[in-house]
């Protein structure tokens, strides 16, 4: 091993821990703020549906409160309703390794006489 590449090891092993350790620890920091802000966007929202509906008990008829809950209540969003549904999605062919695409075909081939 040459001198040249003892030294760029010596160099880089080092620096290339020392950002994976930097980058996770980020990671990690960012994780928890997205965690606290989720917490306390909920708890507000929360709050507000909460006062919302016992004004709505206290005050205004039960067709008011019934429009109030069908308002507060959101559609399932595509990506809900894709998950929810028993139809398996289509499978690209492109997106298959080709050996397994020729192990199936050939599997297939075998099968059938």
């Amino acid at each position: 091993m040459g001198l040249r590449l003892r030294l760029a090891l010596t160099i880089l092993i080092p620096l290339v821990a020392i950002l994976g350790i930097f980058a996770y620890l980020k990671v990690d920091q960012d994780r928890a703020i997205r965690r606290e802000d989720f917490t306390r966007h909920t708890e507000i929202t929360s709050r507000a549906i909460r006062l919302a509906v016992e004004h709505a008990l206290r005050h205004d008829s039960p067709a008011d409160v019934a429009q109030l809950f069908s308002q507060l209540v959101a559609p399932p969003t595509c990506r809900r309703r894709a998950a929810c549904s028993r139809r398996p999605l289509p499978r690209r062919l492109d997106s298959a390794p080709r050996r397994l695409l020729r192990w199936r075909s050939a599997g297939r081939r075998k099968a059938s006489p």
